[in-house]
């Protein structure tokens, strides 16, 4: 946390060393090219997040949202998410590649941005080693190929921690503006953001102790968090502030209902350590190295009797997931691996500090330490599989078949996965999203039939898990009500059926 005055000549080899790290960067995003569609399997949030962001685009103007009975959601994720893969929409049209090519580069960017907080804090061995596990583990291989906001929450987190460290380690105000600027920005891509923002402040606590609270640097960060809340207020809640608090009521009140306030269920913390335990269930030498870094990180901090903002900032960020957020999905993994991949990179920096000549073998080791533990290897067998047998499990395939026996422009509902391959220009389809279904039933207390006959569909598509919610609220409505035309069974897709609604408005 020191401030530091290298050399001239120093800091050459350092920029030096800099951009081969970032041209080692641009080299694997470019491997990964050739497997964004194939791996992995499109799952509804994608649908959802590529409708919100093509409408948002303009590029179509007649261009409809998924939900006619609820609209437009006001607190639907967006932000720099919604404007980077927007201006992608723009310039190379809708599609699923052209989705996910955002979040890879998303990824990338968290990748510097990791290092360069990682060099401030630990040593540029420890951001290096940081940016080699982080690569090749599974969540930052999922999140870098699906569409989705959690690497640009990790990618604005680990940015606000490097500009705040600068600040405080070689002045400049402006750097923690920017720190809560971009903090402030994270939340209007997800509100997930508001359980890191705390590890950005550990920073100035770390510096200054507790004196840093009246630190002009600190409250300019917490500055930065403002301007991000009244843009945030601008342009989610002004435009129309009542249609905003229903949203809120339901998405927060009910859907996401924080497991503290929740009436039903177990444990907010056994719901908490199952995320953990099923991502690491299977992954023990993973689960062992990530918890050696945090076990040296606290006896570091003791040691040098020194805030460690990362491991203090990950510990707050659990209590936050464990009362406040209420979805224990792995796809939450990417936002807390940067801080633990950089605490065992600090401890592999230490190694490497106490090195003499042997340090070339030591590096060969550390890959092969990364390839194995981290499980690149099975991640890896996965990914070329899926490309291999692609026809098998081809998402556009699947989306063509499905298009063969649905007339362009008539009215399905369906699950929200199948709207970027069903509504690609010129092929365009009334689309309705399955799971405003959903929302209806709890609010409104709507059975399958009712909300049929509100929407009033030519067509109705089910994959496995939507059959089963309507056969489970009416059972036989559909084979009552509708003739299958079609059914179809893809890898990763399980079972699909297209039904043709009798007697709908054509």
């Amino acid at each position: 946390m020191a401030t530091a005055h290298w050399p001239l000549a120093a800091k050459r080899a350092a920029a030096r060393s800099d951009w081969l790290l970032v041209g080692a960067i641009v080299i694997y995003l470019c491997a990964n090219l050739p497997y964004l569609v194939s791996w992995p399997a499109v799952n509804g949030d994608e649908g959802r997040e590529a409708n919100a962001f093509w409408v948002a685009s303009g590029v179509d103007p007649s261009a409809q949202t998924l939900d006619p009975v609820f609209k437009h959601d006001p607190l639907y994720k967006g932000g720099l998410q919604q404007f980077t893969v927007g201006l992608s929409f723009r310039v190379f049209g809708l599609g699923l590649w052209q989705g996910r090519l955002v979040h890879l580069i998303w990824g990338g960017l968290l990748l510097i941005a990791v290092f360069l907080a990682g060099r401030r804090l630990y040593g540029p061995t420890a951001g290096a080693v940081a940016v080699l596990f982080l690569a090749l583990s599974q969540p930052w291989l999922v999140s870098a190929h699906i569409i989705r906001p959690d690497i640009v929450v990790a990618t604005l987190t680990m940015a606000a921690v490097y500009c705040a460290l600068r600040n405080v380690q070689d002045g400049g105000r402006g750097w923690s503006l920017l720190a809560g600027l971009l903090m402030g920005l994270s939340f209007d891509v997800h509100p997930n953001s508001l359980a890191f923002m705390p590890m950005v402040g550990f920073v100035y606590l770390a510096k200054y102790g507790w004196r840093g609270v009246l630190k002009r640097d600190a409250w300019l960060y917490v500055a930065g968090i403002g301007l991000g809340a009244v843009y945030y207020i601008v342009i989610r809640i002004a435009p129309d502030p009542v249609h905003f608090l229903d949203a809120f009521q339901y998405w927060i009140g009910v859907d996401k209902r924080p497991p503290a306030l929740a009436t039903r269920g177990g444990s907010p913390l056994d719901a908490e350590l199952g995320r953990w335990t099923q991502y690491l269930g299977h992954r023990w030498m993973e689960g062992a190295l990530l918890g050696l870094g945090v076990l040296t990180a606290a006896i570091r901090m003791i040691r040098q009797k020194r805030l460690d903002p990362l491991l203090v900032g990950w510990l707050v960020s659990l209590v936050v997931f464990t009362i406040l957020v209420s979805s224990k999905t792995e796809f939450y993994m990417i936002l807390f691996f940067p801080m633990l991949i950089l605490m065992v990179a600090a401890a592999i920096g230490d190694v490497f500090e106490h090195l003499g000549g042997s340090r070339v073998v030591a590096s060969a080791l550390v890959v092969l330490l990364a390839v194995g533990v981290m499980g690149f290897e099975d991640n890896f067998r996965d990914i070329t599989q899926a490309a291999s047998n692609f026809e098998e499990r081809n998402y556009y395939s699947l989306t063509g078949e499905i298009q063969a026996v649905i007339p362009p422009g008539s009215r399905v509902i369906a699950p929200p996965l199948f709207w970027i391959g069903l509504s690609r220009p010129p092929y365009y389809l009334d689309f309705v999203d399955f799971y405003v279904w959903e929302r209806s039933r709890r609010e409104q207390q709507v059975n399958w039939a009712q909300f049929v006959s509100q929407i009033n569909p030519e067509y109705v598509i089910l994959d496995s898990k939507a059959k089963s919610d309507v056969t489970n609220n009416n059972a036989r409505f559909m084979e009552a009500n509708a003739d299958l035309v079609a059914s179809f069974r893809h890898v990763n897709y399980t079972r699909v059926e297209v039904w043709k609604m009798r007697g709908a408005a054509r």
